[in-house]
């Protein structure tokens, strides 16, 4: 494919002038969505080599890394997932296909024009970039392609876009940042890793930077070669409840469901036996209006159970789904021999609150009347889907 140079769609244009304008008080959020853009990609590729092992290529340790460059004031985001085609970089970064696109375009406009959480919540995060960048260059390439088969798309976030086929031979895709002067900030591995900590650290990949040493002739700190780790790279799941604060088990609730307000109640366990898993439920403080929409809308909450393996469990999908805007997560050691089997599962789910953590509030009388009179026709339907018996 020579250059070509087409044009954004109508609601992309209008998507990007909110963006750059009303989120501008809150700009490191551009890197968390960034970054969790870059882990999705790496989510995907694992997803599909289930069934095609070859897409790992030669590289199957997946990783995100972010660098940058001072002397040329450029941001690099880079993951080697699934990567992007040329026909996929022009429909995915050219085009919007959400419906609540517009929804999403009123509520900048607003009085929500502030809530930096509502371009992950519908998806379009990836236009945060130009938050702090005049121009953004992508270049990829789709695990299973050949090396003349890479993609370079750019632009400068106006009404116009540029995307051309180049020959790249890492699987995956680097989003490069060309900085505004006036956003120094981002070229400094500190702040860097501030931003990285704060929002990535619940991801199970590794988020990269490079080290610095002090240069005791330069009186400086100097970038190596050598990568290492910034985030804990460890799922808050996985973790031992000890380790975790009441303040991390919030912010993943937080990452995980673009909700501000803090939960009613929390629970997280880990059952052993016939079936074996780890489960970390979360009840919102309050219904939504339309809560199966949104879940469908904002294309990023989990929506199955994945064990070590990956392994999908339909089962607790129809749960998820039942329970509309409960967001359920659970990782699966050993998946149950029948669905029956998940059905009782889900039967010892279905009073969190029986068994309280003193951390999470769920002994308070009033909070659990609160909670039920918001929640009990969705847990009235989710116990119906699951074969569970009412209260």
């Amino acid at each position: 494919m020579t250059k070509q140079t087409l044009s954004f769609q109508a609601e992309v244009k209008q998507l990007l002038h909110l963006v750059t304008h009303s989120l501008y008080s809150n700009k490191e959020i551009f890197l968390r969505e960034l970054v969790s853009n870059a882990s999705d990609a790496c989510d995907k590729l694992r997803f599909e080599a289930l069934n095609n092992n070859a897409l790992f290529e030669d590289a199957p340790n997946l990783a995100v890394r972010v660098s940058f460059d001072k002397q040329a004031r450029r941001l690099i985001i880079s993951d080697n997932g699934i990567g992007l085609s040329a026909q996929e970089a022009i429909d995915h970064l050219g085009t919007i296909a959400k419906s609540g696109t517009k929804e999403f375009m009123g509520k900048l406009e607003g009085a929500q024009a502030k809530d930096a959480n509502l371009i992950g919540q519908f998806g379009v995060g990836f236009y945060s970039g130009y938050i702090v960048a005049d121009r953004i260059t992508v270049e990829s390439r789709r695990a299973g392609l050949s090396a003349d088969q890479g993609v370079r798309w750019s632009s400068e976030g106006t009404g116009d876009f540029e995307v051309e086929t180049i020959s790249r031979e890492a699987r995956g895709t680097d989003v490069i940042l060309h900085l505004r002067d006036d956003e120094d900030e981002f070229l400094s591995t500190w702040k860097l890793k501030s931003i990285i900590s704060k929002y990535s650290d619940h991801l199970s990949l590794p988020v990269l930077m490079r080290k610095e040493h002090w240069d005791a002739e330069k009186s400086e700190n100097v970038i190596t070669d050598e990568w290492e780790s910034v985030n804990k790279a460890a799922a808050i799941w996985a973790r031992s409840k000890s380790d975790i604060t009441d303040a991390e088990y919030k912010a993943f609730y937080e990452q995980l469901t673009y909700d501000q307000s803090a939960p009613l109640a929390y629970t997280h366990n880990r059952v052993e036996g016939r079936s074996e898993y780890t489960q970390l439920l979360y009840i919102p403080a309050k219904a939504g209006t339309t809560p199966l929409r949104k879940l469908q809308s904002s294309g990023r909450l989990p929506q199955r159970s994945l064990d070590p393996r990956r392994i999908q469990s339909r089962r607790t999908r129809r749960i998820v789904e039942a329970l509309q805007s409960h967001r359920l997560l659970i990782v699966q050691q050993r998946l149950p021999r029948s669905g029956g089997d998940l059905s009782g599962d889900a039967h010892f789910r279905r009073h969190p609150a029986h068994h309280p953590d003193p951390r999470h509030g769920g002994g308070h009388r009033q909070a659990s009347r609160s909670g039920w009179r918001a929640r009990s026709a969705d847990l009235r339907i989710g116990q119906s889907a699951v074969g569970c018996h009412h209260p």
